[in-house]
C-alpha cells in the first residue's frame, strides 16, 4: 500500500456514515477480506433487530464477515434512532454496511473480473431487491430511499453478490 492509500479501515471510517464503524471489530487490518475474497472463501451474514415493544425509534444491524479458509473475522454492529423505524429498513441497513464493507476492501483491486461472494440473510425483501438492483422500485415503496442506496451500491459493487435466504429466530419450525 502506497502512503497515498488508505487502509481498510481509513477507507470504511472515511464514508459519510463513519459512525456505523464506531462498534466494529476486525482482525487484524481488514486486508484478509479482499484476500479472501479473491480466494473465493469469504463469508458474509448480516441481520437486523426492531423492538417495538422496547422502543419503537431504536433498531440495529449487524454483519460478520469470515474467511472460511484461516477463520479471521469482522464484526460490525450499530444501532440507529429514527422515526422511521422498522425491522425492514433495519435489515436493508445491515445490507448497506455489507456493501460498504465490499466496497472498501476492493477500493484498491483493478481486476475484479470474477469477484463473487454469497451474503446471508433472513430477510426476503432485501434478498430480493438486492439480488435485482437493476430492477426500478416503486414510487410508492415502502422503505425507498434506503433500497435506493442498497441498489446503488450493488449495482457499482467490483463484486457479484450473491444473495441467500437463511431461516431466522423468528421463523417457528412446524412439527
Amino acid at each position: 500500500m502506497s502512503d497515498h492509500e488508505k487502509s481498510f479501515v481509513e477507507e470504511l471510517r472515511s464514508f459519510s456514515n463513519h459512525r456505523m464503524w464506531d462498534n466494529m471489530w476486525v482482525e487484524g487490518d481488514g486486508e484478509w477480506i479482499a484476500e479472501s475474497l479473491q480466494l473465493g472463501t469469504l463469508d458474509i451474514a448480516h441481520d437486523g433487530s426492531y423492538q417495538p415493544e422496547i422502543s419503537t425509534e431504536v433498531c440495529s444491524a449487524a454483519v460478520i464477515a469470515k474467511c472460511k479458509a484461516t477463520g479471521r473475522e469482522m464484526i460490525v454492529s450499530f444501532a440507529e434512532r429514527s422515526r422511521h423505524a422498522t425491522n425492514y429498513s433495519v435489515e436493508i441497513l445491515g445490507a448497506i454496511a455489507t456493501q460498504l464493507i465490499l466496497n472498501a476492501a476492493t477500493r484498491n483491486m483493478s481486476d475484479c473480473e470474477n469477484l463473487s461472494v454469497v451474503t446471508h440473510c433472513d430477510n426476503k425483501g432485501v434478498l430480493n431487491h438486492g439480488g435485482k438492483a437493476e430492477a426500478e422500485l416503486k414510487e410508492k415503496q415502502a422503505q425507498f430511499d434506503v433500497l435506493h442506496v442498497l441498489k446503488g451500491l450493488v449495482s457499482a459493487s467490483k463484486v457479484l453478490t450473491t444473495f441467500n435466504w437463511v431461516e431466522g429466530h423468528s421463523v417457528e419450525k412446524k412439527d
